[in-house]
């Protein structure tokens, strides 16, 4: 496959990639990140019902999760933490 290098990547050992091999190593590390987060946000979506996003990455960030009215965050509530009470 063809890889996007920058004209001068074979020089950035200022910078801490040593060589294009490492640059696009880093580079499918963050894709597989961003990849994972997706998966993550749609099983959230389908578990929920409701449209859900995720911001941020796997170390840290934010869950948004959107209800529409009364009822629909009770329903999401009571899948989200069944045992608790209100």
């Amino acid at each position: 496959p063809f890889f996007f290098f920058p004209a001068n990547a074979a020089n950035k050992h200022r910078h801490g990639i040593t060589s294009a091999r490492r640059y696009r190593t880093e580079y499918w590390r963050i894709t597989n990140r961003k990849a994972i987060c997706a998966k993550l946000e749609n099983k959230i979506i389908e578990s929920l019902g409701t449209k859900a996003q995720i911001k941020g990455d796997l170390s840290k960030g934010t869950i948004t999760i959107n209800y529409f009215n009364g009822e629909d965050l009770d329903r999401i509530f009571n899948i989200i933490a069944p045992n608790a009470k209100l």
